[in-house]
């Protein structure tokens, strides 16, 4: 089976976010609506929050697989990547939790929404990139012992 390039994931994300918002405006609906239409509102209005939903996770899902692929292939060592994935992992979360998710206050707005998938991102290609780093590792220690 042929591997699944992220561009196409990625850009499949792009159409369904693109749909999402056709969707969108169909959603919503005017105020002197008849009963009848109702359903039909209701239905664009869950067709919009599902293909958005979907869009932002397939783009979520293709950028956070392309940068472990980057910095899988460009680190030097397998030593440095595994420092490189522990401090993204530490570094998202102390991000998320400290400046994206304050709890008493929340900041209004978009950029909060902002923060929270810069934060998820990191915390999440640091947890790839350091799982991936310690079954090459653990692999490379079983072949070792096997091959002595």
């Amino acid at each position: 089976m042929n591997r699944i390039r992220l561009k196409y994931v990625f850009l499949s994300g792009v159409f369904l976010f693109i749909f999402s918002f056709l969707c969108g405006i169909f959603s919503f609906p005017y105020p002197d609506l008849p009963p009848e239409d109702v359903n039909i509102h209701n239905f664009f209005a869950s067709l919009f929050l599902w293909s958005f939903c979907g869009g932002i996770g397939l783009m979520q899902i293709a950028i956070i697989v392309g940068i472990i692929k980057v910095l899988y292939n460009n680190l030097a060592s397998m030593f440095s990547g595994f420092l490189v994935g522990i401090f993204l992992v530490v570094f998202g979360y102390f991000y998320g939790v400290y400046f994206a998710l304050p709890l008493p206050n929340p900041p209004e707005g978009i950029l909060w929404v902002f923060h929270f998938f810069a934060s998820l991102t990191v915390f999440l290609v640091g947890l790839g990139l350091f799982l991936i780093i310690l079954k090459n590792y653990l692999a490379n220690e079983v072949l070792k012992r096997t091959s002595r």
